[in-house]
């Protein structure tokens, strides 16, 4: 926490989830709830803890996550 204050131009850290589209087919909805009963929870989020800069980012256009994790 004290290399916070040394960091320029750091703006906070954020939180963001973003879940995917719901536009699935029945089979594809059966398909997720099996897999989510089997393994025990909803897979279809995803929790983004990171620079507030960064995040603002991801949170306005989700694909550019692929961007920045192809670096």
């Amino acid at each position: 926490m004290a290399m916070i204050g040394h960091v320029a131009n750091f703006k906070g850290i954020e939180l963001a989830v973003i879940a995917g589209n719901n536009q699935d087919s029945i089979l594809g909805k059966m398909t997720k709830g099996i897999a989510n009963a089997i393994a025990g929870g909803d897979f279809s989020s995803i929790t983004i803890i990171g620079p507030a800069t960064i995040v603002k980012e991801i949170k306005r256009n989700p694909k550019k996550i692929e961007l920045l994790l192809n670096r």
